[in-house]
C-alpha cells in the first residue's frame, strides 16, 4: 500500500492534560487569560475587590467562575498524582526485578563454588602460533623479542639523518 501523506493522514495527538495549558475565560465583565491557576487567582481577587466595593452579585459571579477553574486545577492535580504513583510503582517493580536477578546471579555463583577465572569464561582470542609453541613458551620468547626490538630502536634513534638542503628560489 502506498504511503499516505498530508495533514489529514497524521495521527491526532489529543493530549490536553498539560497543567500549564492556557485558558481564555470570558467572565462577567472581563476577559482573563492564563493557566487554570492564574485564572483562579485572578477571579478570587476580583471577587474580593467586588465584595469590598459592595457589589455582592458581582462577587458571587466571580466566585462561581473561580470555582470552575478550581475544579480544573483539582482534576489536573489528581491526574498528575496518579501519573506519579504509576511511575513510582513501575520504578519499584523494576528495582525489585533487578534485585531478584542480582540475587539469582549471586546464588548461581555461590552454588558453583569458586568464581570462574576470566580465561575459563571465554575462549582465548590469541591466534595460534605458526611454530607450534605454547603460551608460556611464547611469552618467554616474546619478552626476549621485545628486548631486542627496544635495543634496535635505541640504535636507530642514535643514527642522525643528514639534513635536507634548502633550495633558494629565484625571484
Amino acid at each position: 500500500m502506498k504511503r499516505q501523506r498530508g495533514r489529514n493522514r497524521r495521527p491526532k495527538n489529543n493530549n490536553n492534560n498539560n497543567p500549564n495549558r492556557s485558558f481564555d475565560s470570558n467572565g462577567p465583565d472581563i476577559k482573563v487569560r492564563g493557566s487554570a491557576k492564574t485564572i483562579y487567582d485572578k477571579y478570587i481577587t476580583l471577587a474580593r475587590d467586588a465584595a469590598s466595593g459592595g457589589s455582592r452579585v458581582k462577587a458571587e459571579s466571580y466566585l462561581q467562575h473561580a470555582e470552575h477553574y478550581l475544579r480544573i486545577l483539582k482534576i489536573n492535580q489528581a491526574k498528575q498524582q496518579a501519573l506519579m504513583e504509576q511511575k513510582q510503582a513501575q520504578q519499584e517493580a523494576q528495582q525489585a526485578a533487578r534485585e531478584k536477578a542480582a540475587a539469582a546471579r549471586k546464588e548461581d555463583n555461590g552454588q558453583a563454588g569458586e568464581k570462574p577465572d576470566e580465561q575459563s569464561k571465554r575462549p582465548s582470542r590469541r591466534k595460534p602460533y605458526k611454530n607450534g609453541t605454547s603460551d608460556a613458551q611464547a611469552d618467554e620468547t616474546s619478552a626476549a623479542d621485545q628486548d631486542m626490538k627496544t635495543q634496535d630502536e635505541n640504535q636507530m634513534t642514535e643514527v642522525k639523518k643528514p639534513r635536507r638542503r634548502r633550495v633558494k628560489k629565484d625571484e
